[in-house]
């Protein structure tokens, strides 16, 4: 059998000479700067989409690699730094919508994906589901061969009058009279507004075709609301007396508390309160943290279990309770999140409160202020962590322990940087990776649904795509990519794409001989 750490360098030296892209082949990423600017009197339609990406916010497009000089993948190919973007010419416009929602949940800023066909803007469902469940935004780009097929394609992800119930918040088409400009940055503005997916469709038929607008496409400037919505006088009051009977206080945080954990944990200092994530959340806080109970549910750790059954109070952030995350019915819970929707899903709940993280966690600080009540937990947790420590170590010291999942997870904790940008596919074998796998300064992303096979590979795509960017806090770190043996036979094609661009991408490939280490760019 097969060394549970066997490791294969994989240089993947592909030539360039592939005949799927003409020039700009492997270009470096351009970096943005001011307005482009084209004279309005010779400007295509072509140029105007394109202008307007850039001034609207896109920074990057991932579409498919077609030779086709007429279709708007070819024209990004080979002019995209004349209009500030990068065009990424990949294989399946499935891995195109992953890369994109990918690089929207890391950043909060969109990316945008292409496709050409009536079949590719079907592949890009899967992708495009998975941004609006987690609140990435994403500009889908549908491009057609004739104008007639844009109303046919309509049924692909939505109609313009009402949209699309699970891939988009904003369907828009370009018609002869359409103002090209305009229209793009209505799409820009609903993906940011919305933070979720707009979809723009066009014909190849009128891209060549002159643009008759008069007036220079000057950067967009979006007048975005401000999001820090503040929680009802009422409900956090009602909140606050809860926590003030409860001396063991335990806080659940979930996707929606990412970017906002900060303003959560200067709370739970302050409420000397336990903090343990859902499966997807895992990562918002160090593991090392003396407050850190681990991941909640049947794929984390005996030590959150112990905390919340010993709890008298659940204070929940961005979480709605769904999938592994089960809720002790006993226990008082208050739940704040900004999604009405999420607080609708959820029974049970003691105090809804509809307000922004951030600004709610802050809230409760000043109401707490000064004040003192709480049990400090952290000699407890300390305890908790030290037998489950242990009983991790057993595991991994039994002879038949090669092919399990703690295991396979010490050894990948050990040998990825303690800051990696971590990519996990969906799949039975990743569950471990809630359980065994100890994060400290690492950030997690994984599919939004548990049956989305093949995230991994492309949303590390464009997970590298934000380590390129000047961006302090996720400029030049390592992203590791997880998957079995299913998720990476879904994209393999695409590790040739990203060895085209340079992208440094670690892929581990869980099996039952181990895992196997593949380096890519």
């Amino acid at each position: 059998m097969e060394e549970m750490n066997s490791v294969m360098d994989w240089p993947l030296n592909f030539s360039h000479d592939t005949g799927l892209l003409q020039s700009g082949t492997g270009r470096s990423p351009v970096r943005p700067s001011d307005t482009i600017t084209v004279d309005s009197g010779t400007k295509t339609v072509a140029g105007a989409i394109a202008t307007a990406l850039a001034n609207g916010g896109i920074r990057h497009v991932f579409g498919p690699a077609e030779s086709d000089p007429h279709s708007f993948s070819q024209i990004l190919e080979c002019h995209a730094p004349h209009y500030n973007l990068n065009y990424y010419g990949i294989h399946h416009e499935g891995a195109a919508a992953f890369a994109c929602s990918a690089y929207g949940k890391l950043t909060k800023r969109p990316a945008a994906c292409l496709s050409n066909t009536r079949q590719g803007a079907s592949s890009l469902k899967a992708g495009l589901c998975d941004a609006m469940i987690d609140h990435a935004p994403v500009l889908a780009l549908i491009e057609t061969y004739h104008q007639y097929q844009i109303a046919e394609a309509l049924d692909i992800g939505g109609s313009e009058k009402r949209g699309s119930e699970n891939v988009s918040h904003w369907v828009g088409s370009l018609t002869y009279e359409s103002d090209p400009a305009a229209r793009v940055a209505m799409a820009c503005r609903s993906t940011l507004i919305n933070s979720g997916v707009s979809q723009l469709r066009f014909s190849r038929q009128m891209l060549q075709r002159q643009c008759r607008q008069t007036a220079p496409c000057n950067k967009m400037e979006v007048q975005l609301p401000s999001f820090k919505i503040e929680p009802p006088q009422d409900a956090l009051r009602a909140a606050a007396d809860l926590l003030r009977e409860s001396a063991r206080i335990v806080v659940v945080v979930g996707q929606g508390a990412r970017n906002r954990m900060d303003d959560v944990m200067m709370l739970a200092e302050q409420l000397r309160a336990a903090v343990v994530t859902t499966f997807k959340a895992k990562g918002l806080i160090s593991e090392r943290h003396p407050l850190a109970g681990g991941v909640l549910g049947k794929y984390g750790t005996p030590v959150a279990e112990k905390l919340l059954v010993s709890a008298d109070a659940v204070l929940v952030f961005g979480a709605n309770f769904s999938g592994q995350c089960d809720m002790v019915s006993d226990k008082p819970v208050i739940q704040i999140d900004h999604d009405l929707q999420a607080l609708a899903q959820c029974e049970g709940v003691d105090v809804p409160i509809w307000g922004e993280t951030g600004v709610t966690a802050r809230a409760f600080c000043i109401e707490f202020l000064g004040d003192v009540w709480t049990v400090d937990q952290t000699a407890d947790i300390a305890r908790y962590w030290k037998a489950w420590n242990k009983n991790k170590l057993e595991d991994i010291s039994q002879p038949s322990s090669k092919q399990s999942s703690a295991r396979q997870f010490a050894e990948l904790n050990e040998w990825v940087d303690d800051d990696a940008i971590i990519v996990i596919d969906a799949g039975e074998r990743m569950h471990g990776f809630g359980r065994y796998f100890e994060c400290s300064e690492h950030t997690v992303i994984m599919p939004a649904q548990a049956d989305t096979i093949g995230f991994a590979v492309p949303a590390a795509m464009g997970a590298w795509v934000a380590t390129q960017e000047d961006d302090e806090q996720l400029q030049g770190r390592q992203v590791v990519a997880v998957c079995d043996t299913q998720g990476y036979v879904g994209y393999e094609a695409e590790l040739e794409a990203a060895a085209r661009y340079g992208m440094r991408i670690s892929l581990v490939i869980l099996d039952e001989g181990g895992w196997h280490l593949k380096r890519i760019g």
